[in-house]
């Protein structure tokens, strides 16, 4: 990521609507100073673009691509050092030196992102302009983390569909990747450059992705079934929508008995459910943007007239999640809270199980190899190396609005105190 060098706030005030509700408030003017090795961004290579067909539009410095993609490329080049040295190496041409700095761009964009959905991170306005050329994280804006899992975690209010919701993160540095390519089509051959990106960005990205995976689960072994266990883990936690970051801290209480009853008792099995939220709550991910009646209302006018619809920013998807909302939250508000718990436990303990069932094959493995003389030795490490990965303090939504709401009555002490938790997460 990149870093926060310093924040400096002045006495002079602007016109804020955070809600975007019409209600504008007074807040306090600030600036923050980033430090990164270059802001560069697929963005930057975009002020190239042609005359858009559509809005007219084209790129501030249209025309000019001849003259002044070679130094940027050049640049761009300078911090990419594992990509000179093979251009040295290997005698590249520039022309294969650069496609290798694109490969280099693809492969830590999608590290990047496999990090984000390890750790529940949404950057929340992945646009072009916003995605670093070296796969670093910048331009935090809306961004924010996960308290109860939810696949479809939009962390920018401004986002009604989803575009940069969790679940569409990995799909979305794709696309953006696709018109970096498209940017630098001028001098790199479009159909090498989205190849590259077609054969290198999810192999890549699914690499980092279940390798992080296995290490937060406490798993060392390279286990086909590996990916299968991984993605059923979370079902459960978007199915249960538990604490994300507590449930990943809590795992290391699954023992290393050969006995799975012995490992996955009740107890157990509870202290997970109880990471779950109040089917009121619950109920509330699924709420709806619409009421049924108006649902059906706007289905009345996509049958004579779905081009005016479409003007108005719904689509046949949209109207069908609307629905699918209505469905989910009636499902679960019919519900009683001894069913829902019941079905909470229910998913918990399937799955536990077959995570004990995993963690007796590293440990046979371990004592096997010799690594370790007892299962209670390599439990000790196991736990020692989730806790590393496996954080107990990330930024959650009422802490920052705490630190804030003291800084606005000119008490820092709030984001001094976040400041040393996240130090040392």
């Amino acid at each position: 990521t990149t870093r926060a060098a310093g924040i400096v706030v002045t006495d002079d005030t602007a016109d804020r609507d955070p809600t975007e509700s019409g209600r504008v408030i007074q807040e306090k003017c600030a600036v923050v100073l980033r430090l990164a090795p270059s802001f560069f961004r697929f963005g930057s290579f975009e002020i190239f673009k042609p005359t858009d067909s559509y809005s007219g539009d084209s790129g501030s410095s249209h025309g000019l691509e001849n003259e002044m993609m070679p130094a940027m490329l050049e640049f761009t080049l300078n911090y990419f050092p594992q990509v000179k040295q093979l251009e040295k190496e290997k005698g590249l041409s520039k022309d294969e030196t650069y496609l290798e700095m694109f490969r280099a761009s693809v492969k830590e964009t999608a590290r990047t992102i496999a990090l984000w959905q390890c750790y529940g991170f949404c950057h929340g306005v992945l646009n072009t302009d916003n995605m670093s050329v070296f796969g670093l994280t910048i331009d935090f804006g809306p961004f924010g983390w996960m308290d109860y899992f939810n696949k479809k975690f939009i962390c920018n209010h401004s986002d009604q569909h989803g575009r940069y919701s969790y679940e569409n993160q990995p799909e979305i540095g794709k696309w953006d990747l696709i018109k970096f390519a498209e940017a630098l089509q001028s001098h790199l051959p479009l159909d090498k450059t989205k190849e590259i990106v077609e054969k290198e960005y999810y192999p890549t990205y699914e690499e980092h992705y279940y390798g992080k995976m296995r290490e937060k689960l406490g798993l060392f072994l390279n286990k086909d079934e590996d990916k299968q266990l991984i993605d059923e883990f979370f079902d459960v936690l978007h199915e249960n929508a538990s604490d994300m970051t507590t449930t990943f801290r809590k795992l290391t209480i699954v023992g290393v008995s050969e006995n799975t009853e012995e490992a996955i008792t009740e107890k157990v099995v509870q202290e997970f459910a109880g990471l779950s939220p109040s089917k009121d709550t619950l109920a509330l991910r699924y709420a709806p943007d619409y009421t049924e009646s108006q649902i059906q209302r706007i289905k009345q006018i996509a049958q004579t007239n779905m081009q005016l619809l479409m003007v108005m920013g719904f689509s046949p998807k949209i109207i069908e999640e609307q629905e699918e909302k209505i469905k989910q939250q009636k499902e679960i508000m019919d519900l009683s809270e001894e069913q829902m718990a019941k079905n909470i436990q229910g998913r918990w303990e399937k799955w536990l199980k077959k995570y004990h069932e995993r963690i007796v094959t590293e440990v046979k493995t371990a004592v096997e190899e010799s690594k370790f003389e007892s299962p209670e030795d390599f439990q000790a490490f196991r736990v020692k190396k989730m806790n590393s990965v496996n954080p107990v303090y990330v930024i959650r939504n009422y802490m920052a609005e705490e630190a804030i709401r003291k800084a606005e009555k000119g008490d820092y002490s709030g984001v001094n105190n976040l400041l040393d938790l996240l130090l040392n997460p």
